[in-house]
């Protein structure tokens, strides 16, 4: 039987007719076919070899419930009959009146549901209308993890999805020493003539009610190992089709998986905006996360333009900050998607390609859904510093103070310093004037001065304040190795942003310039979309004699290490002050950042608390004390120590609960490993 049974299953797993019904039903990828396989000829026929049963009860129950599984065990039951000797199966008719067979067929037709438990309510644990508690089968295949979906049947029209927040077992022994006398005083090589019962149980919360109702469960429903259908139509109808991008996948209760979606208003603004990924670095994946999401955005983006829906059109500027964490996107060695699922290995290669047959997913039989990062990275447009940007002073008098401000050290800035900038720009924005000559100037009037005050721009400012900024400017221009600060010409080559398209992404390397110089470039080009696209929105034409009519409706940012731009803390800084002001007003004109960092506790509050869309990867017990993460249940919050490379906690305002979600490794970086 073992040998037919492995036959069996290479039959199945190269036979195309299965290979074709198994797409039509929603399991596409070679892992969904392979699961398939091993759940027909390992939990069906070797329970049961008489192959009689499956053609007349358990396909026949499964069709009776909708379970679009039957259509392929059809199809399966065609190919055993193809052979003489059944594959070593048995082919029996069985009395309807036999009390064992209708035992059997109702255990198998439960296992094949994935019956797991039931529902429970007590005083303890009462039943709400966001949360349940249940418990499980007594049996060692049964099982449910924490961020893991369960599915609730409350009749044949009315499911209620949860996401797993607890697991315990428990036994009746109340303590250590209870369990220690029990076990014949302590004797642990001896064994027990009877097994000492025990409990599992768990939590929920519920993410999703098919009747739309928002009241507690009501009776000890059957709690089932959730379907790929289900979560498939739970998430969709969650998310208006025509402003869904993918956000990543779960796996139903058969480790199927199942696309998660986003509302491209809730992300990129109008509507809110602005995202956050936090998390360990080097394995929390917030710069692969990131990525993903930059190509599933900008492929929408690319649909949206093809239907001349200009409205819903967005464009990323990435920031790379650190070594060549997104300088090697454009070096991809698969020339197509193609290829790349093909030659990938399973795990990483499943989500890809259901990432790339996104299509089928909203139900639509066309490629433009796809989401290929092959197409959106090499058409990326990398800016290299000193060689595709400078800056000269009236360059950055241009942008405004808080850029030139951004180069001075953050203890330097205080309402003095301010004071003084503004000065400095009303008299010295001439297009003429270089640091050079401002540094020069400033110089001549500091030695012809009578007292400790010095008048710039028709207003009086202490001597000391003037030379903490000439010191800190010399030092600036000397220490400018690459080239990206030009002192001896008023303007450089700085990023023009109204050069950018639709659905492009841009990728400034910020990495080898100091910090100051980080922040300086940084702040130039948010200045530059701060004045952009409250004029888009409004349905101007031109800003600064530029014409931005066709210009991106929404721009994202996306800058690792938001904490060098945005730290935590009460200090005063117009550099935060000008982030906070586009993070509480930039998705009303579509100006959205996407910040990632190790450390959400090092974030500034305000600017953490804008956002409507949150990832946090692996992180250490330390940090979760933080209150940030006290927005997570208690559950689910213990998991993030435990979370593997691919995994994140994915909280979305219009989604509402909080739930872990799978995410392909970026493939520029799969030569790496």
């Amino acid at each position: 039987m073992r040998e037919s049974a492995k036959k069996l299953r290479e039959k199945l797993l190269t036979n195309v007719d299965l290979k074709t019904t198994l797409k039509e039903i929603g399991r596409k990828t070679k892992k969904d076919r392979r699961e398939f396989v091993d759940w027909v000829v390992s939990r069906i026929l070797s329970k049961n070899p008489n192959i009689w049963f499956l053609e007349h009860r358990t396909i026949p129950a499964l069709e009776e419930k909708g379970d679009e599984r039957a259509k392929a065990l059809r199809q399966v039951l065609k190919i055993i009959k193809s052979e003489k000797d059944l594959y070593g199966f048995k082919y029996e008719e069985v009395s309807e009146k036999a009390e064992i067979e209708r035992i059997r067929e109702r255990e198998e037709i439960e296992e094949l549901e994935g019956v797991i438990g039931r529902v429970s309510i007590t005083q303890d644990d009462p039943s709400t209308p966001q949360a349940f508690s249940f418990w499980l089968k007594d049996s060692e295949d049964i099982y449910v993890e924490q961020g893991e979906m369960v599915e609730v049947r409350m009749d044949k029209n009315v499911v209620v999805i949860g996401v797993v927040e607890e697991s315990t077992v428990i036994s009746e022994k109340r303590n250590t020493v209870e369990h220690y006398y029990s076990w014949s005083f302590g004797q642990p090589e001896r064994n027990l003539p009877t097994q000492i019962p025990v409990i599992k149980s768990g939590k929920a919360r519920i993410v999703y009610r098919n009747d739309g109702k928002t009241a507690p469960l009501t009776r000890p429903y059957p709690v089932y190992k959730s379907r790929r259908e289900t979560l498939e139509n739970a998430f969709s109808s969650m998310i208006q089709k025509d402003y869904r991008i993918l956000m990543g996948f779960v796996q139903d209760g058969s480790g199927a998986l199942v696309p998660v979606y986003g509302n491209f208003t809730n992300v990129f603004g109008y509507r809110s905006g602005h995202v956050n990924i936090t998390g360990k670095s080097g394995v929390a994946g917030k710069t692969s996360y990131a990525l993903f999401l930059i190509a599933s955005a900008l492929c929408y983006s690319a649909r949206m333009e093809d239907l001349g829906r200009y409205n819903k059109t967005l464009a990323v500027i990435a920031f790379n900050v650190k070594e060549r964490d997104l300088l090697d996107i454009k070096g991809i060695e698969y020339e197509n998607m193609e290829e790349a699922i093909e030659k990938l290995d399973e795990d990483t290669g499943s989500l890809w390609e259901r990432a790339y047959r996104y299509e089928d997913n909203l139900g639509e039989d066309s490629p433009e859904y796809r989401v290929d990062p092959i197409k959106v990275f090499r058409d990326a447009q990398v800016f290299e510093p000193g060689k595709d940007f400078s800056y000269g002073l009236q360059d950055l008098l241009d942008f405004g103070i808080h850029t030139i401000a951004a180069l001075l050290n953050p203890s330097d800035l205080d309402e003095k310093m301010d004071s003084l900038l503004l000065s400095i720009a009303d008299e010295f924005r001439d297009g003429r004037t270089t640091f050079k000559e401002l540094l020069e100037k400033l110089s001549t009037r500091i030695s012809g001065a009578r007292g400790n005050y010095i008048t710039i721009g028709g207003t009086p400012h202490h001597e000391a304040t003037v030379r903490k900024f000439m010191n800190r400017m010399n030092r600036v221009i000397n220490s400018s190795g690459v080239g990206v600060i030009e002192p001896r010409v008023a303007r450089g080559r700085p990023i023009n942003v109204f050069d950018l398209e639709f659905s492009k992404l841009w990728v400034i390397n910020i990495e080898p310039l100091e910090d100051n110089e980080q922040r300086m470039v940084f702040f130039s080009v948010l200045s530059s979309l701060h004045s952009i696209l409250p004029a888009k929105k409004r349905g101007q034409e031109y800003v600064s004699n530029w014409f931005i009519g066709d210009f991106p409706s929404r721009v994202s940012v996306f800058v690792d290490e938001l904490n060098k731009f945005a730290p935590s803390g009460k200090g005063y800084s117009p550099i935060k002050e000008f982030i906070k002001e586009i993070a509480s007003r930039g998705r009303s004109y579509g100006l959205t950042l996407i910040g990632a960092e190790q450390f959400a506790s090092q974030i500034d509050e305000e600017i953490l608390g804008n956002c409507s869309t949150y990832f946090i990867g692996k992180s250490e017990e330390v940090e979760l004390s933080d209150r940030f993460y006290r927005r997570l249940p208690g559950g689910l919050r213990s998991k993030i120590p435990f979370l593997k490379q691919g995994e994140l906690i994915f909280m979305h305002d219009p989604i509402e609960v909080p739930f872990v979600i799978k995410f392909p490794k970026p493939l520029h970086r799969i030569r790496e490993e």
